[in-house]
């Protein structure tokens, strides 16, 4: 189908709220969202707590005097955490997906379609959410209903309300 005038772009679109949708995307289910973001948790900490039950295994057959430092096993931990973090953040920037949201074929774009800014994605989408669920109780009332709104007929969380994103399944080529 063409699209000659205002009037047939309006005929192609389908609103979802205050968004339009362009013809042919389509917003990502829920549970392709839950799988992502277990994915994305398993990346982000599963790597570390290998790296962890390897040492403690190892602290457990060598004696006591060659034993890994907490130190170094802390330090470890920590790095690996980071370097997947890292990762998924790269992938975030260039594409609007982490691991596990290109493992699900979805990805993140503002309510008009179009990439994010890096600010916007990382402050509004990532950091702010964050230290907001880790208010004690109040933390985790609004992680609750933030999990809740994904099955909103707009299928934004909360955090996909302030940064005003959706996410939506990436079209094969």
């Amino acid at each position: 189908m063409s699209i000659d005038s205002p009037y047939d772009l309006i005929k192609v679109m389908a609103q979802h709220g205050n968004f339009y949708l362009p013809y042919g995307v389509t917003l990502a289910s829920p549970s392709q969202r839950f799988i992502a973001a277990c994915i994305d948790i398993l990346f982000i900490y599963g790597s570390g707590f290998v790296v962890l039950l390897v040492v403690l295994v190892i602290n457990v057959l060598i004696p006591s005097e060659n034993q890994f430092s907490t130190i170094y096993l802390t330090g470890i931990f920590l790095f690996l955490i980071f370097l997947t973090f890292f990762i998924n953040l790269y992938f975030l920037e260039k594409d609007g997906q982490t691991v596990g949201k290109k493992l699900m074929k979805i990805k993140i774009v503002d309510e008009s379609g179009a990439m994010l800014s890096t600010d916007r994605l990382i402050m509004l989408r990532q950091i702010v959410p964050a230290i907001v669920f880790h208010i004690p109780i109040l933390g985790f009332i609004l992680f609750l209903f933030d999990s809740v709104l994904i099955f909103s007929n707009r299928r934004q969380c909360f955090h996909d309300r302030i940064a005003k994103t959706i996410v939506v399944n990436v079209r094969k080529p």
